[in-house]
């Protein structure tokens, strides 16, 4: 079996990610000591994991972790060649990520089993965005590290989300609270809104929502706040005021310090990133 390092090419040495757009299939059954996120962009895979098999179509995603053996290999000979994305990331980048939404998370992504996701529209050419960009500064700005990391919080965040949200361990009223929390038309909620719709005291009712998604309902809310910020900082000409306030955060310096906190940048300089990509340098 065959293992791959990170810092195998030398050119990786100083980046915390790295990225490929992949054309062929990779067969050997291997492992390595970095995580591994593939989106596929066309055809039909057949990923082997541990052993078992994961039919993956256009737009499907899954999360490779450290400890994880696959292989990759065409599932329709007489249709076109699958195609993918391959962003790999440093065990110290995932973690310095989970780390700075909830001390939990990095553990219970390692404890997940691996499962397929299906991006939507705006998020599968976000990620192809994120791709196109870093590589296209890959051999002009360095390791990219800036667009790297805002790649990885992307797709952490988006794993992450969709895999604890559909977590069938949770009871149905937690479901309720989650479909509540994602719905746009709550954009601005605060967890007192929430708590007072619960059928359960409020200190039960954090509990057990702690329990379920590992964070606190506040953090939760936040993160998913975060998440819409990110969307309407690329995708509209709205003032981070003017989004702070929709997404219910009345003090601006109370909305970038979470901002940075989640994504290590301030959300001005996320949007300058993220549409005019980095400064060309000097």
């Amino acid at each position: 079996m065959l293992r791959y390092y990170f810092d195998l090419t030398p050119q990786r040495k100083n980046m915390v990610a790295d990225v490929q757009w992949n054309y062929t299939e990779c067969p050997d059954l291997h492992d390595h000591d970095h995580w591994e996120y593939l989106i596929i962009t066309n055809g039909v895979c057949r990923n082997n994991i541990n052993g078992s098999d994961y039919i993956m179509n256009k737009g499907d995603a899954v999360l490779i972790k450290p400890s994880d053996r696959h292989y990759l290999i065409n599932a329709d000979k007489k249709g076109p060649p699958f195609a993918h994305i391959n962003l790999i990331m440093r065990d110290s980048e995932v973690r310095r990520f989970c780390d700075g939404v909830d001390e939990t998370l990095y553990q219970r992504l390692y404890d997940t089993p691996p499962r397929v996701l299906t991006f939507s529209g705006s998020d599968y050419n976000r990620a192809i965005d994120y791709a196109t960009t870093f590589l296209s500064q890959k051999f002009v700005n360095d390791d990219c590290s800036m667009i790297a990391r805002l790649f990885i919080c992307f797709v952490l965040e988006k794993t992450a989300s969709r895999l604890f949200i559909e977590d069938s361990r949770y009871p149905e009223w937690i479901y309720a609270i989650l479909r509540k929390i994602n719905n746009p038309a709550y954009a601005d909620i605060f967890p007192k809104a929430i708590l007072a719709s619960s059928p359960y005291s409020h200190t039960y009712t954090s509990k057990i929502f702690k329990q379920c998604t590992g964070q606190t309902l506040s953090d939760y809310i936040n993160q998913v706040k975060m998440v819409k910020a990110c969307e309407l900082l690329t995708q509209s000409n709205l003032s981070t005021l003017e989004i702070a306030n929709m997404l219910g955060f009345y003090s601006l310096s109370y909305f970038n310090h979470i901002f940075k906190k989640t994504y290590g940048v301030a959300p001005r300089q996320y949007h300058n990133h993220s549409v005019n990509g980095p400064a060309p340098k000097k």
